[in-house]
């Protein structure tokens, strides 16, 4: 009997660990390079604009159904630092606002 409970466990297969959640954008897969929306839309993310990459903004938190705020920094080109260049510049961005910026966790 130990021997086939040997054989058993020799055949099963081991269990793999969940994959990693993204520290940037708090999702599994990780979304860089997704259009931010509405419903993966998370406090704490870093987002770019989509045809300015070097505008960087965070997202703060979601104000009500279809209001955010956005937190201006920026990120000096061919730099992968960010700064707070603005760090009191709040802006309230609606739903379709947000359609234009992207996740940038890399």
């Amino acid at each position: 009997t130990l021997h086939r409970l040997m054989a058993r466990a020799n055949r099963t297969e081991p269990k793999q660990p969940p994959p990693p959640i993204c520290d940037k954008c708090k999702h599994e897969p990780c979304l860089h390079g997704e259009v931010l929306t509405e419903n993966n839309f998370v406090s704490g993310a870093r987002i770019c604009h989509i045809s300015i990459p070097y505008i960087v903004k965070k997202t703060v938190r979601k104000i009500d159904g279809s209001k955010f705020l956005l937190e201006l920094k920026l990120k000096p080109a061919g730099s992968s630092a960010v700064t707070d260049v603005f760090p009191r510049e709040r802006f309230v961005f609606d739903r379709i606002d947000l359609m234009k910026y992207k996740f940038l966790c890399k």
